[in-house]
């Protein structure tokens, strides 16, 4: 588990990082997305989304033109200034990311960890 303070995701986050946008890991495969629910519900709320995934960045990319999500290119980019991250897909590549040094790129470390990330 990352070294940095988990709390509920909050209504008072200005900008969030979804971390994974396919509905599963090793496929770019959209339907039915978590990540993409997520990110219509945060947008609602005035949030400012960024978001990474490994595989399904492009597909991603051209799918939602119309939701307003930055798309990025690099895990760094995604949560510089960032007030919520939220682990939607479980990526193995995620997990072994250095959490210490980017929770120290975010305003509020607000992390949403999947079960996978516990051990």
């Amino acid at each position: 588990m990352p070294d940095c303070s988990i709390k509920a995701a909050s209504e008072d986050a200005d900008s969030a990082y979804l971390n994974g946008i396919a509905f599963k890991p090793d496929t770019d495969d959209l339907r039915d997305a978590p990540a993409l629910d997520i990110a219509r519900r945060l947008i609602e709320r005035k949030v400012k989304v960024k978001a990474h995934d490994p595989i399904a960045l492009e597909r991603a990319r051209e799918l939602t033109l119309d939701l307003g999500i930055v798309f990025c290119d690099t895990v760094l980019e995604t949560v510089e200034d960032a007030d919520a991250v939220v682990l939607v897909t479980e990526w193995p590549g995620y997990r072994d990311l250095p959490w210490d040094d980017i929770c120290k790129h975010m305003h509020t470390t607000l992390v949403s960890c999947q079960a996978s990330f516990d051990g």
